[in-house]
């Protein structure tokens, strides 16, 4: 048996689909009030034939990582645990969730790993934001974080949240990290990095002159597999398969659908005045997705380098044009 966080995520929902595949047991954790139309969506499209016989083997238990009896609960009879529960913000006033959820979150998940008899083995899905705002060089995963202005609160949860892991390493836990760094997926695109393919869809006309790493869920959810049942309990490993710049992936996935390609470069001015309506917007209303943080990221260059995941297992990125097309095809198909 299996134990996932996050498993109505992006990253979740696909590490669910491919431990199913692997034929194992899961039990999945989730909230009280968690829509899980999604995820249906998500394991039709990633289960296909097989779907109505594996979601069979899918347990969900209702929890949260802030209660650590729930997490004790569910991880009872468990011999891994693949934590992929995260908030993904740049907004200051996400702040204290980041703060709860991150790295709170994962000192629980780590506590009850420790706590189980016996230790039950760990993969935390952190990100390449806890590598740090390195700009315009290949980063590996020798790069030392620096807490400072260049890197968002964000950031800073998903390295002390690694801390905590590796804290947990000293105390004789098995754990895995693995590093994702901008996930592109099937999944719910009102949220999170699966928004691109929305703003595709709909003819997102900006685009910005940065350039960042993207992965398909798909690999990360092998990848994260792969280390585990490798026993790659040391250090941490990128999975980055292309670094590319925004206005290329923008423009394939508009491609994709058939919409209108990205055509207004956004220039630093314009991204100033962009975050900055998006706040009075979402003091207001308590919406809007645009912060300075994001806003700047777009702006910026950084490139991320996955060798060491490529040469210690037998994982393979796919193709960008194919995963692309592919899942701009699930948008388009695939039906709750």
């Amino acid at each position: 048996m299996v134990f996932v966080t996050g498993g109505t995520g992006l990253v979740g929902s696909h590490i669910i689909c491919q431990l199913l595949s692997n034929g194992h047991q899961v039990r999945a954790l989730c909230r009280q009030n968690s829509d899980k139309t999604w995820f249906d969506r998500t394991s039709k499209w990633l289960l296909g034939e097989a779907h109505s016989s594996l979601i069979t083997k899918l347990e969900w238990v209702i929890g949260d990582v802030t209660d650590i009896v729930s997490l004790l609960d569910g991880m009872e009879g468990c011999q891994q645990v693949y934590h992929a529960a995260a908030v993904v913000s740049f907004a200051k006033s996400d702040q204290d969730q980041l703060k709860k959820i991150n790295i709170e979150g994962t000192a629980n998940v780590v506590n009850a790993c420790l706590a189980s008899q016996p230790t039950t083995d760990l993969c935390f899905i952190s990100s390449t934001a806890s590598i740090g705002g390195v700009e315009k060089k290949l980063v590996d995963e020798s790069e030392v974080y620096t807490v400072d202005q260049a890197n968002s609160y964000y950031s800073t949860t998903k390295y002390l949240a690694e801390l905590e892991v590796i804290r947990g390493r000293e105390e004789g836990l098995n754990a895995a990290i693995i590093n994702p760094c901008i996930v592109l997926g099937f999944g719910n695109w009102h949220k999170g990095s699966a928004r691109i393919f929305k703003n595709g869809k709909q003819g997102f006309p900006f685009y910005t002159g940065g350039a960042n790493a993207f992965v398909d869920a798909r690999d990360v959810a092998l990848a994260a597999c792969t280390l585990m049942d490798n026993h790659k309990f040391e250090s941490r490993f990128l999975c980055a398969a292309w670094n590319m710049k925004f206005y290329d992936v923008f423009t394939a996935i508009a491609s994709g659908f058939g919409s209108k390609l990205p055509r207004i470069k956004v220039s630093p001015l314009l991204a100033g005045i962009a975050w900055r309506l998006a706040s009075v917007v979402r003091f207001f209303t308590g919406a809007g997705i645009i912060t300075k943080e994001s806003a700047q990221a777009g702006l910026k260059t950084r490139l991320y380098d996955s060798s060491k995941l490529l040469n210690q297992t037998n994982v393979k990125f796919r193709d960008f044009d194919t995963s692309i097309k592919e899942i701009c095809n699930a948008f388009e198909t695939v039906k709750a």
